[in-house]
């Protein structure tokens, strides 16, 4: 791609060098107290993780660059405000840094390009200035919309393929059923579209009805950085969506907790001895764990509220397997073992491009899938559908 900057073309390209660097920019809130008012963040921490180093040990505290702090208790108002300080620096170095090799004893231009931005849904609702996993067009990277269900109260958006009889839209339109393997994508000229469409209403109102159909409130500082696109530099983030949400959610379907729901018509649940067994059996395991795979695992039956991230991975993809054959029935057991193969490439250091192409496969049968076992019969907790959905590769 060539290197362009401030709107001046340079006689160079992305990376061209040998010392060009690719950064990411890493942010969230965190709680440093223990009693916090509301639960709300204690500060909102800027990270750099630098992706020119060995994939390894990048994300390794040591090798992470410290940005800057916002303080809490609540999320910052405008984050193009604490982030323009890094901007400044990045716009410097995408122009080159006249740096000196101490080894080779010469000089060299460094730059660094700032390619992509990582946190979770809510964190980048508010430093991308999107609409949130929440809204009528929640997804940063397709145009798919929710729909809402006309016998149930509440303002709750839902994000099925297959939309239920009666589903409406925003306007009250009948809702739309999506294809997976063509997914309506977003552009950066499509969002620059959007900017225009949102900033053409005659009244603040009209602005904000625009904005509730496009999913956005308005443009981030970092777009205007070379290299960096809004919408193929802000990935969903893997932790949040699979460890600490898809399973989680699962858990609870498979125990009868999700949302007061029972099974309906299906037959998912594990019966309560069973489930109780399986805890004592996941606790037990650690005794033969090797401790460099995972620390102490906690009962999941009655200490699920320890299970960290790293808790939940390891128990999906190397514990889950076993404790569920026989257990669960079969087709929600094969289900589950879909997904421990997606997470088993997506884990990899390196993921080659016929992987990705079979990944994008596996994804669609595996929400399909969970779509027609599940959530068939109630279309009022279509928000595990959502959480799902974002996980297409789109």
């Amino acid at each position: 791609m060539e290197l362009v900057v401030e709107g001046v073309h340079y006689p160079a390209h992305h990376f061209e060098g040998q010392y060009d660097i690719a950064l990411g920019l890493l942010s969230d809130g965190v709680q440093v107290f223990k009693k916090v008012c509301n639960g709300s963040a204690s500060a909102w921490p800027f990270l750099a993780v630098n992706y020119s180093i060995q994939p390894e040990v990048h994300t390794h505290l040591k090798f992470l660059i410290p940005l800057g702090l916002a303080p809490g208790p609540h999320s910052p108002k405008d984050h193009n405000s604490f982030l323009h300080p890094f901007f400044c620096d990045m716009a410097k170095l995408a122009h080159g840094i006249l740096t000196w090799n101490v080894l080779e004893q010469n000089k060299f231009l460094l730059r660094a390009f700032l390619i992509t931005k990582i946190a979770d849904m809510q964190a980048l609702k508010a430093n991308q200035y999107l609409k949130g996993p929440n809204a009528f067009s929640p997804c940063r990277a397709c145009c798919i919309q929710g729909c809402r269900d006309p016998d149930h109260s509440g303002s709750n958006y839902y994000y099925p393929i297959h939309a239920p009889p009666g589903a409406i839209r925003l306007d009250h339109s009948p809702a739309l059923d999506w294809d997976p393997e063509n997914l309506p994508l977003h552009t950066d000229e499509n969002y620059k579209k959007s900017l225009k469409y949102i900033q053409s209403g005659i009244t603040k109102k009209e602005c904000e009805r625009h904005a509730k159909t496009q999913g956005i409130n308005g443009e981030s500082i970092l777009v205007h950085l070379p290299g960096f696109s809004r919408v193929g530099s802000v990935p969903h983030e893997w932790m949040h969506l699979v460890m600490e949400n898809i399973e989680p959610t699962l858990v609870d379907l498979w125990t009868g907790r999700f949302k007061g729901l029972n099974e309906g018509t299906e037959t998912y649940v594990i019966p309560s001895h069973l489930w109780d067994l399986i805890g004592t059996e996941t606790a037990a395991a650690t005794a033969t764990i090797p401790a460099v795979f995972c620390r102490a695992m906690p009962n999941i039956a009655k200490e699920r509220h320890l299970f960290t991230a790293e808790a939940w991975a390891f128990w999906m993809v190397y514990l889950a397997p076993l404790l569920l054959e026989g257990r669960l029935v079969h087709k929600y057991y094969r289900h589950m073992m879909l997904l421990v193969d997606i997470m088993k490439i997506c884990l990899q250091f390196v993921i080659t491009d016929g992987e990705i192409e079979v990944l994008e496969e596996m994804i669609q049968h595996w929400v399909l899938d969970y779509e027609r076992y599940v959530l068939l019969a109630y279309f009022h907790i279509g928000f595990s559908v959502k959480c799902l959905q974002i996980l297409l590769p789109v």
